[in-house]
């Protein structure tokens, strides 16, 4: 937190946007009246009401590269803020994260087309809940520890999951050797594998970024439906988080609960 002129205080902080108790909250966007309008019009700051968010108002800006035009967004958010009286105001890192600047990802053999960041508010506050909660559980044991892993799919459930979340009912389908659940892969080019993003028929397949919640885990056996219980632990059901191929560097983690994952990008590659 740095203190600067006339009281202000600026704070950089690392989390999720949209658990953020400001009296305001910026979101960057490309609708294309922003992308396409002249110079001043790419400096508008539009406001709607916050919906289900828990703040005042959200402020809408075009998402900008050009760090001159950013300088004068932030001033312009600010005044927004000042001339509505809001006091607080919570501005992303404007276009980081977003398919402008995407997490870099490299495919052995294949054309990268597409990078879509995606954005499910709903599906995000499940996981943040669960991250508490797995935080809080092995607080003396390393934490939740997140991770971003990957997830070959098809066209007919990404809609789902990208709606509804990841379902580890669909285990199986492709393969169920370390338990039931739901895969996640640490290199990319294996779930790039044809065998778990079936190509389409234009040959284009699709992948997840994902972010997972590992916490503690142990070696998957088929047949798991759950995870085994915590080896010497104090506590009754106290469970591993998650299992995976191998102890030492695992190359696959695998996910019991729906609420353990989120997709957080979404491939599209040949």
């Amino acid at each position: 937190t740095v203190t600067l002129g006339g009281g202000v205080k600026l704070q950089v902080v690392f989390g999720d946007i949209t658990n953020e108790t400001t009296d305001a909250v910026v979101n960057t966007t490309d609708f294309i009246n922003f992308q396409t309008g002249d110079s001043n019009s790419r400096r508008d700051v539009l406001k709607t009401q916050p919906g289900s968010f828990p703040c005042k108002a959200i402020l809408h800006v075009g998402g900008e590269k050009n760090a001159a035009i950013v300088e004068q967004l932030v001033c312009s958010i600010i005044q927004r803020c000042e001339s509505s009286g809001y006091k607080s105001v919570a501005i992303p890192a404007i276009c980081a994260g977003t398919t402008v600047n995407p997490p870099a990802v490299l495919i052995d053999g294949h054309q990268k087309n597409c990078i879509d960041r995606l954005q499910n508010v709903h599906l995000r506050r499940t996981y943040e809940a669960q991250k508490k909660h797995i935080s809080d559980k092995n607080r003396q044991r390393g934490g939740e520890r997140e991770m971003l892993l990957y997830h070959g799919t098809t066209k007919d459930k990404c809609d789902s999951i990208m709606k509804n979340g990841f379902n580890r009912s669909f285990a199986g389908q492709n393969a169920a050797a370390y338990g039931h659940g739901t895969y996640f892969a640490v290199n990319a080019s294996y779930s790039a594998h044809p065998t778990y993003s079936k190509p389409a028929d234009d040959g284009s397949q699709l992948m997840f970024v994902a972010r997972v919640l590992t916490g503690l885990y142990t070696r998957g056996q088929s047949g798991m439906v759950v995870p085994p219980l915590v080896e010497g632990s104090l506590e009754d059901h106290d469970r591993y988080d998650s299992v995976v191929d191998r102890i030492d560097n695992p190359s696959m983690y695998v996910v019991f609960h729906d609420n353990q994952a989120y997709p957080d990008y979404l491939i599209t590659f040949h």
